[in-house]
């Protein structure tokens, strides 16, 4: 994917810089404010395709047309980002609804559910399970740093149904 080739180059250039011996005295950027130097509106066309569908699924899961696993909705995670960057709460709020269907779908012992893919394959066992439950994980978290560092954390609050 392009938009995780760029997110693993922007951490790997934060990692180098923080690492390059800079002036300790100088904060250094917060991923808000390298996000915020990329020229306008590149972050809405990397996350074109992040956009939540009707029923709030993103990447594998809305291609499927239902609920496959977590680690597909990072996708919503990416398009808060790019909202939150463009100071659009309105897009941050709509993507936000991919976020409330990958907690309406966390098991009680914090894990997800995971359905058979297209392929067979499924993320049901505890070991699949790891890796799209860390994607979104990931996602989830980075997409919280830049919301604070933003000070425009979306309006909505992540609720557990219980």
């Amino acid at each position: 994917m392009k938009l995780s080739r760029l997110a693993a180059f922007v951490a790997v250039a934060l990692l180098a810089a923080s690492a390059s011996g800079a002036d300790p005295a100088k904060s250094a950027k917060l991923e808000y404010d390298v996000l915020r130097s990329f020229p306008p509106g590149r972050l809405a066309a990397l996350s074109l395709w992040d956009k939540p569908d009707a029923k709030g699924l993103c990447g594998a899961n809305r291609l499927n047309g239902s609920w496959l696993e977590a680690g597909p909705q990072r996708g919503s995670c990416r398009g808060v980002i790019a909202a939150v960057v463009a100071g659009d709460l309105s897009a941050a709020n709509d993507a936000w609804r991919g976020i409330d269907v990958a907690f309406a779908h966390q098991r009680a012992d914090g894990g997800f559910d995971a359905e058979i893919r297209p392929n067979g394959e499924s993320a049901r066992s505890p070991g699949a399970a790891v890796e799209p439950i860390r994607n979104f994980v990931f996602g989830s978290g980075f997409m919280v740093c830049v919301a604070f560092a933003a000070g425009r954390a979306p309006q909505q609050k992540i609720s557990r149904q219980t």
